[in-house]
């Protein structure tokens, strides 16, 4: 029996790591740039820039807001950018061209310049954020068909899609599209109820946008993120519901971060965002943060939302590390190496990939002895990158043939 293990570099095999890295997906706004120095990146895996939007020609545009500093920043940090699409609120210009551009005869003209958008800024995929009556017959067709055309550029398609409500018009084929899916876990009130005052964004509220994807849809937990909010709403004055940052709640008092209401203020603090986290952690594959510009920033770092999600998540990854570690030796080696792990009766995924990331061995077996001999005499010579998968823990390293 042979055992193998993986280290997958993140900056040469990118791919790969993507499908091994619990998620943190962040929002900000493309009229938010002046924001991109203020905001940890590095505490990120993806960062979706809002919105693009097609004008009447058919080109996307962001209203002239230069988004490159923040493509390059999160690029320098190893961050996948993605351009999300639509948005909750369509001026009237940008729905009617939605609707064209959907339709049949326009969409491959429509995802060709779509995919020239990514070429020219260098981006690394698609969200798209159609909501509610946007989400059209048309909405299906042009996903199936904008999927492929990323594929065969190695881009990324995702989604943010409502906590609890499938669109009537997303087919199954189209689900089945995204790489991954955003939950919109939050306004479950807000200004449109203003006699319904209450918390938004509650914990049990996000189990139950998890039971609906997983149970209700069948969609795999790996592929959703939990939404996870840096607003609130007022409900103090009923003829006044509006809503507020996060990051003003701790500008007012520090001690707000450990609240979740204050009066007639319903928000997240950070007890609770530790709490979704670690549901995430247990149960998904990641969590988006709607919008990044409203999280405590800059001089209230230490407060900050986003921070708390990455030391939630950094616990559980070294939780998991501790638990399940891997040694290979002689590395480098001539024609064996010796994969030492604890022994467990559990099934493992067991791969080896090239330094271009193709595959060279895949495999499922039984870790039932602490020690395993592989043969390597077949390798040729130079840097292996090998992986054994357990359930959720994933250990990786190199694998050296002289």
């Amino acid at each position: 029996m042979k055992r193998i293990i993986i280290l997958i570099s993140v900056v040469l095999l990118p791919v790969l790591a993507w499908g091994q890295k619990f998620r943190v997906i962040g929002y900000l706004p493309q009229y938010r740039m002046d924001f991109v120095d203020k905001v940890r990146f590095e505490y990120l895996t993806h960062l979706n820039i809002a919105f693009a939007n097609p004008d009447a020609q058919g080109m996307l545009t962001t209203a002239k807001n230069d988004i490159r500093p923040a493509i390059q920043k999160a690029h320098q940090l190893d961050v996948k950018v993605m351009i999300s699409l639509g948005g909750g609120h369509l001026y009237p210009e940008w729905k009617t061209a939605w609707q064209k551009y959907m339709q049949e005869s326009n969409r491959s003209y429509f995802i060709s310049n779509i995919i020239q958008y990514l070429k020219e800024n260098e981006l690394d995929g698609v969200d798209v954020d159609l909501e509610w009556k946007d989400v059209d017959k048309n909405y299906s067709p042009f996903i199936l068909e904008l999927k492929q055309a990323l594929s065969s550029e190695g881009k990324l398609l995702t989604a943010a899609l409502p906590g609890k409500h499938r669109y009537a018009n997303i087919s199954d084929e189209a689900l089945q599209a995204f790489d991954f899916i955003n939950l919109m876990a939050y306004d479950a009130c807000g200004p449109w109820n203003p006699k319904r005052p209450g918390q938004h964004s509650s914990t049990e509220f996000a189990k139950n946008c998890i039971d609906y994807w997983v149970t209700k849809q069948g969609i795999d937990p790996s592929r959703l993120s939990l939404g996870l909010p840096c607003y609130g709403y007022n409900f103090t004055d009923p003829s006044n519901v509006y809503g507020f940052y996060y990051r003003s709640m701790v500008e007012k008092d520090v001690e707000h971060i450990y609240k979740d209401q204050v009066g007639g203020m319903y928000y997240n603090g950070i007890p609770t965002i530790k709490s979704k986290t670690q549901i995430a952690c247990d149960k998904i594959g990641g969590v988006m943060m709607w919008e990044l510009s409203q999280d405590a920033i800059d001089t209230l770092q230490e407060y900050s939302l986003l921070k708390a999600v990455y030391e939630t998540v950094l616990v559980n990854k070294q939780q998991k590390d501790e638990n399940f570690q891997v040694r290979i030796y002689p590395n480098p080696n001539t024609h064996f190496v010796y994969i030492e792990t604890a022994a467990t009766n559990e099934e493992a995924e067991i791969s080896i990939f090239n330094q271009q990331g193709a595959l060279i061995l895949c495999k499922k077996q039984k870790l039932d002895v602490p020690v395993v001999h592989l043969e390597t005499k077949d390798l040729k010579c130079g840097t292996y990158y090998c992986t054994v998968r357990v359930g959720s823990q994933i250990q990786t390293q190199s694998l050296i043939k002289s």
